[in-house]
């Protein structure tokens, strides 16, 4: 037959050697041996055996959907998926990850930390994070904001409240913003005339004009600003404290030349006693030599060390 419909036997015959416990190549081998005829003409192949045992698929936007188990599936299906499936839990891969507690990054799948994808799954909300700080991080490399400077009106700066109008300030500040771009990629115009490379933060309005034009708006940092607020000229930058020396420590005082540091006069006036703190002496046979690290050696005394393993040994006594 060449209609690509297998004969109706042949079908019966497959489905019975697939009963038996056959393979789809064992069943095709069998068939191709018995002489029944393939649908498009030649021998038999185990998947032309599967594709003539399986289900029809449901028509319109469902094809490709996969219903209910049919026998010929079950019949596939091994034991500890079916108990799975019998008793609802997700098997294979998906119950695989439901019993995992941590994301492949480490992250656990707590209440805070966990998302549900659409469609069965869970997401690491640690990991969407860093991924998008990273993605973000790429694209400022990639496209880095560059900083300018604006030049100063001319004439003299008046550093107090402007008079925008009726417009609201706030607004002005948007539009500002739009036009301009962001004051932060400026330089603060007060501290510029002043030597100091300092970045704005906001932009302020100058006095006498009225607000609504964005060219009437300077750049000012966040110090500049506040004075400028309050109707203040901003006073000079206050000159930075000197810095106060660190403490020096036994293990990095040097000493001054030709005097030893202070480590080295502690290790001598530890080497000059000759008894320990308990009054027991430093003899060779009640002292212990012990080596701490860069070859420095330190004494212990071995009568205080069997008293204090001796009460160490009444305690466990009593506890138990």
């Amino acid at each position: 037959m060449s209609n690509g419909t297998p004969p109706p036997d042949a079908v019966t015959r497959a489905r019975q050697l697939r009963d038996q416990g056959a393979s789809f190549r064992i069943t095709a081998e069998t068939l191709t041996a018995e002489g029944y005829p393939a649908p498009k003409g030649g021998p038999w192949h185990a998947g032309t055996v599967f594709r003539l045992l399986a289900p029809p698929e449901p028509p319109g936007p469902g094809r490709g959907h996969h219903g209910p188990h049919t026998e010929e599936s079950k019949r596939k299906m091994s034991e500890s998926h079916k108990r799975g499936f019998a008793e609802g839990r997700r098997t294979g891969q998906n119950k695989h990850n439901a019993g995992k507690t941590h994301c492949p990054q480490g992250h656990p799948y707590d209440e805070e930390n966990t998302y549900e994808i659409p469609g069965g799954g869970r997401g690491c909300k640690e990991c969407t994070r860093q991924r998008t700080r990273g993605r973000r991080q790429r694209d400022k490399e990639a496209n880095p904001p560059v900083p300018r400077v604006l030049e100063p009106p001319d004439g003299d700066l008046d550093y107090r409240m402007g008079t925008p109008g009726r417009r609201p300030y706030g607004i002005m500040h948007q539009r500002t913003r739009r036009a301009r771009n962001p004051a932060k990629l400026y330089k603060c115009v007060h501290c510029a005339e002043r030597g100091i490379d300092k970045d704005a933060r906001d932009w302020a309005c100058l006095r006498g004009r009225d607000g609504k034009d964005v060219e009437d708006y300077i750049p000012l940092c966040r110090r500049c600003h506040v004075y400028y607020d309050r109707g203040l000229v901003p006073p000079a930058p206050r000159a930075p404290k000197p810095s106060r020396p660190r403490r020096s420590r036994a293990s990095d005082d040097p000493g001054r030349p030709g005097d030893p540091g202070l480590g080295q006069k502690r290790a001598e006036q530890q080497r000059a006693k000759t008894h320990c703190p308990a009054g027991h002496e430093y003899t060779e046979e009640n002292t212990y030599i012990i080596k701490r690290s860069g070859g420095r050696t330190a004494r212990q005394c071995k009568t205080c060390t069997r008293a204090k393993a001796a009460a160490r040994a009444r305690a466990k006594r009593k506890v138990a």
